[in-house]
């Protein structure tokens, strides 16, 4: 799970649960004054810069301090010393699992986003995985604070004789991604919650013919339903715009994809169900 919530924050991209769409046109949502909050487009659109060697060696450093010195919950500014002709600096930060809902509730009080104790049918609260922004995300670094910051971790690198320097940085009360678990015997909820900021969601979709996806209204607010036949999945995703930062939260609710026995997992009828009690009026 933590290795997921990190690909949101390296790509910047908010990666559709279900990587497909059966048909020709890709689906938006708008808001109540009829914009668009919500856009899916094609994953060709997506053209990756190819790294370089020494762009693909400074990654490899970087992953494994990401791995092995970034604690739960805290982030970083990494430098790699070597291979880094642009003095290029890397910031990366680690989810953090809670299992007490009260803890949720606290970390999540500044984002407007209201964590139940049990969902309809009687899902029980389990666990979430809570990534927040730091102060690097929230004030991005001036060009000349990246070259004097490079500078020291070049120097701090050079002193204690490594091939990395790391600087740990603050994380702020602004939610970046959430992840809520709930369950019931053996079928499992999730819920999450992804802060895209002020601009419209995007989800870079690939096609195909076995998803389907529909777009209903729930209490007034416009809702995507995507069901996979091939998989007997299904997802509902929806958009809350919070009018004092401006900023999108995008939700999904879905049925646990890591649940092997199709009886276990929750039908879009049921999701449908739920929904009505989270989307407020």
């Amino acid at each position: 799970m933590k290795h997921k919530i990190k690909l949101l924050v390296v790509a910047g991209l908010l990666l559709a649960v279900s990587s497909a769409l059966g048909a020709p046109q890709f689906s938006s949502l708008k808001n109540s004054k009829g914009e668009i909050v919500y856009q899916e487009k094609s994953n060709k659109e997506i053209h990756p810069r190819k790294s370089s060697e020494d762009e693909l060696k400074q990654l490899m450093i970087v992953n494994y301090v990401w791995d092995h010195e970034i604690k739960s919950g805290e982030a970083a500014v990494i430098y790699v010393a070597k291979n880094n002709p642009e003095q290029q600096l890397h910031i990366r930060a680690n989810n953090e699992t809670l299992t007490k809902i009260d803890e949720v509730r606290n970390k999540l009080k500044s984002s407007g986003v209201s964590v139940p104790s049990k969902l309809p049918g009687n899902f029980k609260f389990s666990h979430a995985e809570i990534l927040m922004s730091n102060t690097a995300y929230d004030k991005p670094y001036t060009d000349k604070e990246k070259i004097e910051l490079a500078q020291k971790l070049q120097k701090q690198a050079a002193a204690a004789k490594k091939e990395y320097a790391v600087m740990p940085i603050k994380t702020t009360d602004r939610l970046m991604n959430a992840r809520m678990f709930y369950k019931l015997g053996k079928k499992e909820l999730v819920l999450d919650v992804y802060n895209a900021g002020k601009g419209i969601v995007t989800s870079y979709v690939e096609e195909n013919n076995a998803v389907s996806k529909t777009v209903i209204s729930i209490n007034m607010a416009e809702v995507l339903v995507t069901s996979d036949k091939e998989a007997g999945t299904a997802d509902l995703t929806w958009v809350v715009e919070q009018p004092k930062t401006g900023e999108k939260l995008q939700y999904k609710l879905s049925s646990w994809s890591n649940v092997k026995d199709a009886k276990d997992r929750v039908s879009d009828k049921e999701l449908k169900s739920i929904a009505k009690e989270l989307i407020k009026k």
